[in-house]
């Protein structure tokens, strides 16, 4: 599906299905916008409209590993974003999270690739036992960020200017080439790991 012309919104006040195919826009910033349940099909194959997941229902949201998610905005105090299946949930596009009541990853992986920036200004993010891989910038300025409990990496800039890191009993590696770290006062990680040219 592709969306031209002025920027739009598309409001689904019912259930939102995304099964397959990708959902596009050309030269607009249009958004869908799901206020009531949404189903998202592991053979989603995404795109770079943004969904907005919004409104005060209490609902839960369920990523299928394997599935490719647009860009993302939870703002939304009273949704549960969790997964099922078994490998990896990819995201090629930005993610933002102003409200969420939680965002886990459970069992499976979490890939942000190269280029989606991470940014968390509010709600609540918690890391399950899946790996959580970071491929450009996280930002932390408010809510809760729990990493896994295994391995969470980071391979551009971290910045956490507010909000609280919790490590979770897990191992944070920074990997990246060209990478800066910056923290709001001071941060305490349980293990650290670095593996980086340059910071």
């Amino acid at each position: 599906v592709s969306i031209s012309g002025d920027p739009d919104t598309l409001v689904v006040a019912g259930t939102l299905t995304l099964t397959d195919g990708v959902v596009n826009v050309n030269g607009v910033n249009a958004t869908l916008e799901a206020q009531g349940n949404l189903s998202i099909a592991s053979t989603f194959g995404g795109g770079n409209i943004i969904l907005l997941i919004s409104g005060a229902a209490t609902r839960t949201v369920t990523l299928e590993a394997g599935a490719l998610l647009p860009r993302l905005t939870v703002n939304a105090p009273n949704v549960t974003v969790n997964t099922s299946g078994a490998g990896a949930v990819t995201f090629n596009q930005p993610v933002n999270l102003q409200s969420v009541a939680l965002f886990t990853n459970g069992a499976v992986d979490f890939i942000f690739n190269p280029g989606v920036v991470f940014t968390q200004s509010g709600g609540t993010f918690t890391g399950g036992s899946g790996l959580i891989d970071f491929n450009s910038n996280f930002t932390l300025s408010g809510g809760t960020f729990t990493a896994s409990s295994t391995t969470t990496s980071f391979s551009s800039d971290f910045s956490q200017t507010g909000g609280v890191f919790a490590p979770n009993g897990g191992t944070v590696l920074f990997d990246g080439n060209i990478q800066t770290i910056d923290v709001a006062t001071s941060l305490t990680f349980n293990n650290l790991t670095f593996n980086s040219n340059n910071f």
